[in-house]
C-alpha cells in the first residue's frame, strides 16, 4: 500500500499533510480525498464559496498523482431537495425529465 499525502490547497492557502495515509490504490485515494472535502466543508462552513480549493494527492517524493476539486458551494439538505424536485433522471431512457 502506497503512502500518499493529501494536501489541501487554495489560491493563497497550502495545508500540508505531513504524516500521509496508506491507501490501496488511486480509487481509494480519491474516495479519501472526497471524505476530506466533505468533512472540511462542514467544519469550516464560514467559507461561502469553495471555488479554487482542492486536495492534491502526492507521492512521498512530492509528485502530485491526483487532484480533487472542491465543489463551488456547500450543499445543504435544502439545496439538494430543491434540485431533486426540479429535475429527475430516468435511467431507463437516459433523459432528464422536468
Amino acid at each position: 500500500m502506497p503512502l500518499l499525502r493529501f494536501h489541501i490547497c487554495a489560491k493563497e492557502v497550502f495545508i500540508a499533510d505531513s504524516s500521509g495515509t496508506e491507501v490501496d490504490d488511486l480509487a481509494a485515494a480519491h474516495e479519501y480525498a472526497l471524505k476530506i472535502i466533505h468533512d472540511s466543508m462542514f467544519f469550516v462552513s464560514r467559507e461561502p464559496i469553495w471555488r479554487g480549493w482542492m486536495v492534491k494527492i502526492a507521492e512521498e517524493g512530492g509528485h502530485t498523482v491526483l487532484t480533487v476539486l472542491y465543489p463551488n458551494r456547500l450543499w445543504t439538505d435544502r439545496h439538494s431537495s430543491e434540485i431533486a424536485s426540479e429535475k429527475r433522471f430516468d435511467r431507463r431512457d437516459h433523459i432528464v425529465r422536468q
